[in-house]
């Protein structure tokens, strides 16, 4: 599966691929950080690494990302979803955390429909004029296998991260129950997850939602700039590879919303 369809018109998915051009992912990952390189072939996207690592003799780029809160998202809720679709994207989020439990839908047992919330998401990001002057000149590294399968496909694209919104935790609301006689006990839910609290702490914010917190911030969304192939570009990054140049897109970036329609993406690793 390439890409996990969400419904339109939800203010934090509009937020992120309207207002910021962000790409959500399925599955939270802490790997996913500003100056990461991303493959895509198609609606196919792969992870491949540190752009210092992918270079020739991994020059340091003097780049550190900047941190700022995301007043945009944080404190906003989802808006609500029908049981199943949420299960769905809640056992995405729980498996970034590490906790892959069959147990989801029973812990929600009685829920008819549920919401979303990240009351702590961060914004990690190096600007993208920075990026260009930092590896201006620098090459490729054209023999590393990773990198092979871009140079000679014309449909294949390779992406930069230049910032992720991140965050630590998330909050589960349960908007209704299938009638009012349906009582969800908020307090077993943990439990019920077989959530090892040493890395997954779970707890009750009110009668009706739960927050999950874990050790470290996640990348919940990205947004990415694009190399290509066009020797006859204006380079900020080059490459040798024949006659040709890769290279990093310098007038207005254009950052690349990899799906038309709201979506979380999956990425392989």
């Amino acid at each position: 599966m390439a890409s996990f369809k969400l419904c339109p018109g939800d203010p934090l998915v509009n937020a992120l691929q309207k207002a910021f051009k962000a790409n959500i992912v399925r599955i939270p990952r802490k790997k996913i950080q500003p100056l990461s390189v991303i493959g895509r072939r198609g609606s196919q996207l792969k992870y491949l690494g540190s752009l210092h690592d992918l270079l020739v003799d991994s020059p340091d780029l003097g780049l550190d990302a900047l941190t700022e809160p995301m007043a945009e998202i944080s404190g906003n809720r989802s808006r609500s979803v029908d049981f199943n679709f949420g299960v769905q994207v809640l056992e995405g989020f729980l498996q970034g955390f590490g906790l892959s439990s069959p147990s989801v839908k029973e812990a929600f047992k009685g829920t008819k429909e549920l919401s979303f919330g990240f009351p702590q998401m961060q914004s990690y990001y190096v600007e993208p004029l920075q990026i260009g002057k930092a590896i201006a000149g620098k090459k490729l590294e054209k023999l590393n296998p990773v990198l092979a399968p871009y140079y000679n496909d014309a449909e294949a694209e390779l992406l930069v991260v230049d910032s992720v919104f991140a965050g630590k935790d998330f909050t589960v609301k349960i908007d209704k129950t299938v009638d009012s006689e349906t009582d969800v006990s908020l307090g077993t839910i943990g439990q019920a997850l077989q959530v090892d609290d040493t890395k997954l702490k779970v707890q009750s914010t009110s009668n009706r939602e739960v927050k999950f917190e874990g050790e470290d911030y996640l990348t919940f969304a990205f947004t990415c700039l694009k190399m290509k192939i066009d020797s006859g570009s204006d380079t900020i990054i080059s490459v040798d590879a024949g006659d040709k140049d890769l290279v990093l897109e310098s007038a207005k970036p254009k950052r690349v919303v990899v799906e038309d329609d709201p979506a979380m993406v999956e990425m392989e690793f």
